[in-house]
């Protein structure tokens, strides 16, 4: 008898022992999601709302609003305008004007005449001042006629935007325009930098580049044009200046003024020539 109440309170006991194991357990998932809980709590308001629902949105939306209703009165375009919030200018704009009407798309010589048109319209609502953009040749293919005016400053090119492009399209009918000018004064800056010490001041700052180790022949290319040197911090507004661009394994973005490098990062190698010395087989 007492062997089996013996075993019967051992039986007990180990019962106990899981059900006390398994309420720990419990306990500790419920000290966890409310820890979890808790935590998502704290981080969505330091997330924020996104842009599109905040006031410096919906403000900068009203402005260029405004604008794209005025562009339509003042010129008489009919169609779609996306904006660019940064630049506070349009980017996009799809449709046509009331009184252009195209009549031989694929002719060259006669579209080009018909842009020259639209690019009066557009000109003063875009970033360029004037006299910065060149026109360029107008080409066709089987579906769009097109031209891309460049935007130059003092002989300069504007590297990662500059450009007005015009297209179009026979198929749907309506035009295209594609802007990405920048606003950057006239005033001529004079760089003090020439080739040559940017070239220097890339030596300086990757010593170690392989490519230019490996082959003796090759230099780092540099080209003198105005950047964004606020390209990665879009927190703050683009600003423009006068830089020698490029390098080789590195990019390098310096002030063709002061010197001052902006920007170091990897390069994408686009062409690479090697001299190679033997017999083909």
């Amino acid at each position: 008898m007492s062997w089996i109440l013996r075993q019967h309170l051992e039986l007990s006991f180990k019962k106990s022992q899981m059900y006390t194991g398994q309420n720990q357990v419990e306990r500790m998932m419920k000290r966890y999601w409310f820890c979890l809980f808790y935590l998502l709590l704290m981080v969505v308001p330091l997330l924020g709302l996104p842009y599109e629902q905040t006031e410096e949105y919906n403000q900068k939306q009203a402005i260029l609003n405004e604008r794209a209703a005025r562009f339509k009165a003042e010129t008489g375009f009919e169609g779609d305008i996306a904006y660019n919030y940064q630049y506070m200018t349009f980017s996009i704009i799809f449709g046509n004007f009331r009184d252009i009407v195209i009549t031989a798309p694929q002719d060259t010589v006669y579209m080009s005449q018909v842009f020259d048109r639209v690019f009066d319209k557009v000109k003063p609502y875009i970033s360029a001042q004037e006299g910065q953009l060149f026109k360029g040749k107008t080409s066709s293919n089987t579906y769009i006629t097109r031209v891309r005016y460049q935007q130059i400053v003092n002989g300069y090119p504007v590297f990662g935007a500059g450009s007005l492009k015009i297209s179009y399209n026979y198929q749907v009918k309506q035009l295209s325009i594609n802007n990405s000018t920048v606003c950057i004064p006239d005033d001529y800056i004079m760089p003090i930098l020439t080739n040559e010490d940017a070239i220097k001041i890339y030596a300086n700052a990757v010593p170690e580049d392989e490519l230019l180790n490996l082959f003796s022949n090759r230099s780092p290319k540099f080209e003198l044009g105005y950047c964004n040197i606020n390209e990665y911090k879009l927190d703050i507004d683009p600003e423009y200046r006068l830089c020698w661009v490029g390098g080789s394994e590195r990019k390098l973005v310096i002030d063709a003024v002061s010197g001052e490098i902006y920007v170091n990062e990897m390069a994408v190698v686009h062409d690479l020539t090697v001299n190679v010395n033997g017999t083909a087989y």
